[in-house]
């Protein structure tokens, strides 16, 4: 699944965009067009994303009522063998730009991906937790020249191999590989009967695009809160018969998959769902997709959230007002499978980077 989010928005956005194109004859073009993306093997990227949180008091007072970023990337892919990211963010929040560099690489080490991130460290950030360090009895704080935070997975693995045997590390990995293989299967089902009847307006326009100006096929598409919630309860009343959604879910449970009662579970699982009141808003999740030769170039989303208050959920108090959160996302795809985008991580030791499983274990 990780190889082919490389050059998409986000998994929830490529998700809901693939269920809602279908086979239908309006679709076949955007349909080879987003396949088409899924195999780039390299690109770059500039994206934006904003965040608004009206009617909660608490993200208010956090000053997180508005925030966002901007991003400037570059993406390689090299099929079954690596992927690479390096991105240029600016994260905006409470009137401040806060950048950083971001750099990932995902390596097949005998079938085996490898994964490190390493993050320029803000300054704002280094004396944040220097600050906070100065207040905690026996903890201590961060060099001042350390540059970088990092991440290798061999250093997670070796550290969980630790803590688990290695018949419950390869369980565990299997656990979460089973949800990839079942949301893909239950995706592939749905754009094949349901997904399929979904209205899309189809029509050429003019875009502005990376800068300048393009002409481009573009798609609209509407998500509503029934189509959204009507695609969960199919999937989870699917587990009974899905054994790779059974892997993942036995990890929730004490029991094997062989004692767990999915009858039972989905029986209180529908009682739960009938409950939940309205999540996507009477806008719905508008969705905008221009083509260009074969390809996705743009992607644009916007949606507002509703989250109810627990109590309200329980029925425990009078119906409140949910707190709306409104998201608008942008991204522009462009230097499609070019051959000078060439992508190398900073270079980390002990004196200019601090591993980020030595940052979790810091008092």
């Amino acid at each position: 699944m990780k190889k082919k989010l490389i050059c998409s928005l986000t998994l929830a956005l490529t998700l809901s965009v693939t269920m809602l194109t279908g086979c239908s004859k309006p679709a076949e073009s955007l349909s080879k067009a987003l396949s088409n993306n899924t195999t780039m093997t390299s690109c770059e990227s500039s994206n934006s994303l904003s965040i608004k949180i009206d009617g909660n008091e608490q993200a208010k007072m956090m000053n997180l009522s508005e925030f966002g970023f901007t991003a400037k990337s570059k993406i390689i892919n090299e099929k079954n063998k690596k992927q690479a990211l390096a991105s240029e963010v600016s994260i905006k929040y409470g009137g401040m730009n806060i950048d950083t560099s971001l750099f990932t690489e995902n390596i097949n080490e005998n079938n085996k991906w490898n994964t490190k991130f390493v993050m320029t460290i803000p300054p704002i950030f280094l004396d944040f937790i220097n600050g906070a360090a100065q207040g905690a009895a026996g903890a201590s704080g961060i060099n001042a020249n350390t540059k970088y935070f990092y991440f290798d997975s061999k250093d997670m693995e070796k550290s969980l191999e630790k803590e688990m045997s290695q018949e419950e590390y390869k369980k565990a990995t299997e656990q979460l590989q089973g949800l990839s293989n079942s949301l893909e299967k239950a995706i592939n089902k749905y754009v094949t009967t349901v997904g399929k009847e979904n209205v899309m307006k189809q029509g050429k326009k003019e875009i502005t695009y990376n800068g300048s100006k393009e002409k481009v096929t573009v798609y609209d598409i509407k998500i509503t809160d029934k189509q959204f919630k009507d695609f969960i309860r199919t999937y989870v009343n699917n587990a009974e018969n899905d054994k790779d959604l059974q892997k993942f879910l036995e990890a929730f449970s004490s029991k094997d998959v062989a004692q767990i009662n999915f009858k039972e579970k989905i029986a209180e699982f529908n009682k739960e769902f009938d409950k939940l009141p309205q999540i996507i808003g009477d806008k719905g999740l508008n969705i905008s997709l221009a083509v260009k030769d074969d390809y996705v170039i743009q992607q644009t989303f916007n949606t507002e959230l509703l989250i109810s208050d627990m109590n309200a959920l329980n029925n425990t108090s009078p119906a409140v007002s949910a707190t709306k959160i409104t998201l608008k996302y942008t991204t522009d795809i462009f230097n499609i499978n070019g051959k000078n985008i060439k992508i190398e991580l900073p270079k980390v030791n002990k004196e200019n980077s601090l591993n980020l499983m030595d940052l979790a274990n810091m008092q």
